[in-house]
């Protein structure tokens, strides 16, 4: 019965170890973007407004907008996978089988292909998507203005309303699930229960952080859905120091 509970944590551990490493491996493609950004903002500083119809327009633009919308969207669905693990664990731990290896590969190899094809869509030569990552100096879709260019309806789908559903089941999840461990807590002192309560600590830190981060941006394209003007210190993306002599 000891070796049976060990192997269960040590599949456990590893399921757990893969989607935060697939979580991870999200997250740099976004480092990379912002190198890209960065050495781009360092070559054209100062000259940029010479620049900026090419810039945006370039193979190289379209490029980093794919990798920001990949590693935003990746990131996200992986989250939403990680807290569905953790919710069946925890809410129906009888109920449902655990999240086994070839689950999760399986999975996230959807999850993968999903993102690739939402990311890389724009990309394609149709005249809806015209130069949908080229609309910033930073090669962002991100729908925060009133304005209603081509393309918007699915930056907004995208990035407003499937990020908002994700966040709002995150969030609900572990309301549930904080909810159940603490009513649960006096009555089941195993370490099971405890290693479990861990985790869901810690992953619920990695969730918080990405929570933050896009919860400003959906509210603000809610607002400007809503006809709202934004200041442009807010709607628009500007890391290039423009010269205006």
């Amino acid at each position: 019965m000891v070796l049976f509970c060990r192997t269960q944590n040590r599949l456990r551990n590893s399921v757990n170890s893969f989607l935060i490493a697939n979580l991870a491996f999200g997250d740099m493609l976004m480092g990379i973007y912002l190198l890209l950004i960065g050495i781009i903002d360092y070559r054209y500083r100062g000259v940029y407004f010479i620049h900026d119809s090419d810039w945006r327009r370039s193979s190289l633009c379209q490029f980093a907008g794919f990798l920001s919308t990949l590693s935003s969207e990746l990131s996200v669905f992986t989250l939403t996978i990680i807290t569905l693990d953790r919710f069946l664990r925890i809410i129906f731990p009888l109920k449902f089988k655990r999240f086994r290896m070839t689950n999760a590969r399986i999975v996230m190899l959807i999850t993968w292909l999903a993102t690739v094809v939402i990311a890389g869509l724009p990309l394609l030569e149709i005249e809806y998507f015209h130069n949908f990552y080229g609309r910033s100096g930073v090669c962002l879709s991100l729908h925060i203005t009133h304005q209603r260019p081509t393309g918007w309806e699915y930056s907004v789908f995208v990035f407003l309303v499937l990020n908002f559903i994700s966040f709002f089941f995150i969030a609900v999840a572990y309301v549930w699930m904080f909810v159940v461990a603490k009513r649960t807590r006096s009555a089941l002192k195993s370490a099971d229960i405890r290693l479990s309560s861990t985790m869901a600590k810690r992953i619920m830190l990695i969730v918080m952080t990405d929570f933050w981060c896009w919860m400003p941006i959906i509210a603000l394209g809610v607002v400007s859905l809503n006809g709202v003007e934004l200041p442009p210190q807010v709607r628009k993306f500007r890391i290039f120091k423009r010269n205006e002599t």
